[in-house]
């Protein structure tokens, strides 16, 4: 087998295993056992996000989420997942976090584009990307009350 196959067959089994959520080891903050799962969040250009969904096992109410953007990496399996005291203090009140790879960086596919035009009623950037990726929340994690807050400048 060539080493151009060979790639190819690791490229597709790649590829093919981002786009399987993966449970990891829980994390417990305060009386909360927090889950984490990695999604590929589509946008409506085709082009998907890394996300990383933090959720409590279960919980009294449902929850709402809050939400981080970043170009700096999402993925808090470099360290704790709640590394402030300010999320842990909000971990510990009961929320669904999730961090989020910005187009192009990371593990989110696409082209990172520092500022990009906008253009009228076409077109994606930063305020589209994150509507898809709420709405795609809303949808597919359970047990949320529907509310988003946003972390971050």
């Amino acid at each position: 087998m060539s080493q151009r196959t060979t790639w190819r067959i690791r490229s597709a089994a790649l590829a093919l295993l981002a786009t399987v959520p993966i449970p990891l080891a829980a994390q417990h903050v305060g009386a909360l056992d927090y889950v984490r799962q990695d999604q590929m969040i589509p946008m409506r250009d085709g082009v998907r996000l890394h996300t990383v969904i933090m959720a409590p096992r279960s919980g009294p109410t449902a929850l709402p989420f809050l939400l981080l953007r970043t170009p700096y990496n999402a993925d808090p399996s470099v360290g704790d997942p709640f590394p402030t005291q300010y999320l842990s203090d909000r971990a510990a009140n009961g929320y669904v976090f999730v961090f989020q790879d910005i187009r192009g960086l990371y593990r989110s596919e696409g082209t990172f584009v520092m500022n990009r035009p906008w253009q009228q009623g076409k077109g994606i950037d930063e305020t589209t990307d994150t509507y898809d990726t709420i709405d795609w929340l809303l949808k597919h994690v359970p047990h949320n009350n529907g509310r988003v807050g946003a972390l971050g400048v």
